[in-house]
């Protein structure tokens, strides 16, 4: 299947899932995709195919050589490349992490993460900051180095959180699992994959962020 798809990609030049038929009609899931679109994500995922553009969401797929710029380095990282660069870009994006939970931004492998991290704080790279956390057995934060000076702002009150509203389930900052719970004292739960009868606050239940603090959960 996958040969066949790379072939009229090659030929016929961007297709979409579409674009593949198959007789077989099917009703379920959002995810229930026919062959095509397995093996069209399957090469996405591998490199080979990338998406070119997008047509009513719809992703369109074509080889990488035709999509990808001919400045961009393809050169293939070591995995010690991969993972300081998945972590840094991790810790940037959430701001600060207890080291035990450093890697979960991109779910890297917890022992992994904590050789980096000695690594990267070694190196200075990665800053280890004292924190007073009353509900976590850690009491020291990670923070980039290039983020010192927002934490030095925070400190000082520069920067204050002003807003309330209510925050996604699926919302970035509770992508490191059990963060919440360790900084804020806010357990995270998404139910709606749970049965009904077993669900403690509702399907799709969100979070409310009041200012600087986790105060309570608004079931829609």
């Amino acid at each position: 299947m996958m040969d066949a798809v790379l072939e009229r990609i090659r030929t016929e030049g961007a297709l979409r899932g579409a674009d593949f038929e198959h007789p077989e009609k099917r009703a379920g899931s959002w995810w229930n995709w026919k062959p095509a679109k397995r093996a069209l994500e399957f090469l996405f995922d591998r490199g080979e195919l990338l998406i070119a553009d997008r047509v009513n969401f719809q992703r369109v797929y074509d080889l990488a050589e035709r999509v990808l710029p001919e400045w961009v380095d393809a050169t293939e990282p070591s995995a010690e490349e991969a993972n300081r660069y998945l972590f840094l870009r991790g810790l940037r994006a959430a701001g600060v992490c207890v080291a035990g939970r450093s890697g979960g931004y991109f779910n890297s492998w917890r022992a992994l993460s904590q050789t980096l991290v000695s690594d990267l704080v070694a190196e200075g790279t990665v800053c280890d900051v004292e924190a007073d956390l009353p509900d976590c057995d850690e009491q020291t934060i990670l923070v980039h180095r290039d983020d010192l000076p927002l934490l030095d702002r925070a400190v000082d009150g520069d920067l204050r959180a002003e807003r309330t509203t209510f925050l996604s389930p699926f919302d970035s900052l509770f992508w490191i699992r059990g963060r919440a719970r360790k900084l804020w004292g806010f357990t995270q739960m998404l139910e709606a994959y749970k049965p009904a009868e077993k669900r403690e606050y509702g399907y799709f239940c969100l979070p409310i962020l009041h200012r600087d603090r986790l105060v309570g959960r608004f079931d829609p």
